[in-house]
């Protein structure tokens, strides 16, 4: 009796496997994008050029009419326009080799 016990239970184990590729036919769920969430940057920045920033930004805000633009507003901005602009982009890599 043992035997056909066991044969069963061999039967059993290869149905379910033959069964397991049928299910892996179904379409799978879509791939959530790679980042979805915003990436945080900090940088430091010397006394100077964080005052330059600020006359930079305190300017735009008089240009523009509003009260106030935002250090990261100027920033966002600057990294937007880097890929698209071949004369802004050598000048940063002309900074940025050792």
């Amino acid at each position: 009796m043992a035997k056909n016990n066991l044969t069963d239970r061999v039967k059993n184990v290869g149905a379910k496997t033959a069964a397991a590729p049928a299910a892996a036919e179904k379409p799978a769920a879509p791939k959530p994008p790679p980042r979805a969430k915003p990436v945080k940057v900090t940088a430091e920045l010397s006394p100077n050029t964080y005052r330059s920033l600020k006359e930079i930004c305190n300017g735009l805000a008089d240009d523009t009419g509003q009260t106030r633009v935002t250090n990261v507003a100027v920033i966002r901005a600057l990294v937007e326009i880097l890929p698209t602009d071949p004369d802004l982009l050598a000048k940063v890599r002309e900074r940025v080799q050792p």
